[in-house]
């Protein structure tokens, strides 16, 4: 059965990305180690995206991390044109000569979701980001599963990977995976 899921590395206090983030530094200042773990790697990063783009289906992203990440993908969606990207936003931004792999959702993450689980079909949805993206499919009780990479670095300040959710959420622990320069943690949200 297909499962809404999400993953992003993380800093230990908190942030996906650094302060200062914008179209040239997508990541903010001293956001890239954020990423380290995976480039160091390069058998790591293959395998990583291989895995996520095996199990899924299409893509959810806020414009935010559409708008500082586009000159960075190479004119593909953030997993390759083959995967469907639905781009929360607001009418006015949406741009006129956008990639083929992305479509603009102006009616909500409800919305969003639908389009991309009828695209999906038995395979994942996955949330890529932004936070605020995010954190409203946790608040409206719509995120089955999170996986966060938590990289042993202190980015005192940026992007909050959780904000303010507003009220008391629990989750059940599923996995837990050390390495070197990275602990992976997988989280299944409880429903209400």
């Amino acid at each position: 059965m297909s499962k809404i899921k999400a993953r992003m590395s993380m800093s230990v206090d908190g942030f996906i990305a650094g302060p200062d983030a914008s179209q040239d530094n997508p990541l903010g200042t001293n956001g890239l180690k954020l990423h380290d773990w995976i480039f160091d790697n390069p058998k790591q990063e293959n395998s990583l995206l291989q895995g996520i783009r095996e199990n899924t289906g299409a893509a959810i992203i806020g414009y935010n991390m559409y708008y500082e990440a586009i000159p960075h993908w190479g004119g593909t969606g953030p997993l390759g044109d083959d995967i469907p990207c639905f781009v929360l936003t607001s009418e006015d931004k949406v741009p006129e000569n956008a990639p083929a792999a992305f479509t603009f959702v102006t009616d909500g993450i409800e919305s969003a979701l639908e389009k991309a689980q009828a695209v999906a079909g038995d395979k994942d949805v996955w949330v890529g980001g932004g936070a605020y993206a995010i954190q409203q499919y946790i608040q409206a009780q719509l995120l089955d599963e999170l996986k966060l990479d938590i990289v042993p670095i202190l980015l005192g300040g940026g992007t909050s990977m959780f904000g303010e959710l507003g009220r008391f959420i629990e989750v059940d622990k599923l996995e837990v995976r050390d390495e070197p320069n990275v602990t992976h943690f997988t989280y299944r949200f409880k429903k209400a």
